[in-house]
């Protein structure tokens, strides 16, 4: 590649990660802004290198894991001349652990998206290509979040760029191990995350095309999907049942009626597209519309058919996140249909995306930055407490409840050294405001606990001040900075 695009290209992928780990570099900051799936996949990858063993098998998650896992392996290495066990060692150090977690899957993304850049300038040969590549970006919701999330989508976004060059090294050489490879990728990719499901089912219909493939595209696709799920290959009946669950009821997460859709989710999904994004729907229409209507390649337009489809399905899950897979696949083929525009058209799309991008990618920052300074604020008053005062957590963007997550997520593998680094680690249970759980798995009720204070949503106080006998028990304060309360027993 010549030395300017190169440098052009580097510079992009530079400045997007600046703008996406932005919010976590200006003090006051904090990791535990978001703990949610990161808690579950830390845990188990610290189980995973302990005993070889994995109990979470949502999404399925796996690879997050392992990768984790092997990250986790050197820092087993580094410990070995510490007289505390390792998970021990790796809790009282969860802060760390936490950052570098962070770091290591924002590096992970980084690669992904510069691999992404270089195939498109290999086929495009156009640096305004690449340029409205990272301006659209960032009319999707969940970009920025993606980028530090110790999560699916880092990996997601590396997965499809070898998926992406396998599929255009077969668009340009149509080589049958090309085409084996995009089916490989596309295996891992539903491993790492059933909602890159639509990747899958596009790269199987490309693949039907080449009728004499077909049954070895299946196979392949297949085989990605077990390598990369191999360590939880005894929860496949589990995995199984709750894929159904998901696909047959009409709630998020397999809960609901049977039916594929419930259509006040649904409705509320789509208002949140057309009322926040309307510019990324308005792109996405545009852009299947214009692939199915040139006359493009058929595989651009499965792609954008694909994705397309999967978009309007994927709207019974109300979370921007959902859209991962459907997004990249939309993406790519604007990119694709950008490509074959005249120069004076390709400037005006340029100048109509860029603003819409620019007050999404600044909205989602300042979120991202008010997330990490909230989390900030409660870890400072929780850190200004007596260090022998006895909490009870709820949900809480803290260190603390995210050990307590942790605990819960790993099956409890952690419980013995958690117990001996906190030995109170008490979760309010949310669902009923009155139930305690502690480092067994033991709920009881709250009256039966000794305890100092309460950490609490604010948007939770009044049910469970509701449920209580005496409510002159209490005294409570806000925490500054936070949508959190700090209820403290009044032993006056």
């Amino acid at each position: 590649m010549p030395k300017k695009p190169l440098i052009f290209i580097i510079f992009l992928v530079v400045l997007t990660g600046i703008i996406d780990f932005g919010p976590l570099l200006i003090p006051p900051t904090n990791p535990f802004y978001n703990i949610d799936p990161e808690t579950a996949y830390i845990a188990n990858a610290l189980e995973f290198i302990q005993v070889g063993k994995i109990d979470y098998y949502g999404h399925p998650g796996t690879p997050v894991i392992i990768l984790l896992g092997n990250l986790f392996s050197y820092l087993k290495a580094f410990q070995v001349f510490s007289t505390q066990d390792f998970v021990q060692w790796a809790l009282i150090h969860y802060q760390e652990l936490f950052w570098l977690s962070r770091g290591y899957f924002f590096l992970l993304f980084l690669i992904g998206n510069l691999l992404i850049h270089l195939s498109v300038y290999k086929q495009f040969k156009s640096l305004i290509v690449n340029f409205f590549l990272f301006v659209i970006f960032f009319l999707d919701p969940s970009f920025q979040e993606m980028s530090t999330k110790v999560a699916s989508e880092p990996i997601g976004l590396l997965l499809f760029s070898f998926w992406l060059i396998s599929f255009l090294a077969h668009q340009n050489a149509r080589r049958t191990k090309d085409l084996l490879l995009m089916a490989l990728f596309a295996g891992i990719l539903v491993a790492n995350k059933f909602v890159y499901a639509p990747i899958a089912i596009a790269s199987l219909i490309i693949v039907v095309f080449q009728k004499k493939h077909m049954l070895s595209g299946l196979v392949v696709v297949l085989l990605g999907f077990f390598l990369a799920t191999l360590p939880i290959i005894n929860n496949y009946p589990k995995l199984a049942t709750w894929l159904v669950n998901l696909t047959t009821k009409t709630g998020v997460y397999g809960t609901g009626g049977p039916g594929l859709i419930d259509p006040k989710l649904y409705i509320e999904s789509a208002s949140y597209w057309i009322n926040d994004r309307l510019a990324t729907v308005l792109l996405i229409l545009t852009t299947a519309i214009c692939t199915l209507r040139a006359k493009s390649d058929k595989n651009w337009k499965i792609l954008s058919l694909t994705g397309l489809i999967g978009f309007f399905l994927f709207m019974k899950y109300p979370a921007a996140r959902y859209q991962a897979g459907n997004i990249l696949l939309l993406l790519i083929s604007t990119a694709y249909i950008f490509s074959g525009l005249r120069k004076q058209v390709q400037i005006l799309l340029l100048l109509v995306f860029f603003v819409p991008a620019l007050i999404y990618g600044s909205h989602d920052f300042n979120f991202r930055r008010n997330l990490v300074k909230k989390a900030a604020h409660l870890q400072s008053f929780i850190d200004s407490l007596p260090k022998t005062e006895n909490i009870v957590w709820e949900y809480a963007e803290s260190r603390d409840f995210a050990l307590i997550r942790a605990r819960n997520d790993s099956g409890y593998f952690i419980s013995p050294q958690l117990k001996i680094i906190k030995p109170h680690m008490w979760e309010l249970v949310s669902q009923t405001l009155t139930d305690i759980r502690n480092n067994k798995d033991e709920t009881f009720d709250i009256s039966c606990l000794c305890w100092d204070g309460i950490v609490m949503q604010k948007r939770s106080y009044s049910i469970f001040i509701s449920k209580q006998n005496n409510v002159n028990l209490f005294l409570t304060e806000n925490i500054p900075g936070t949508d959190m309360l700090y209820i403290k027993r009044n032993n006056l």
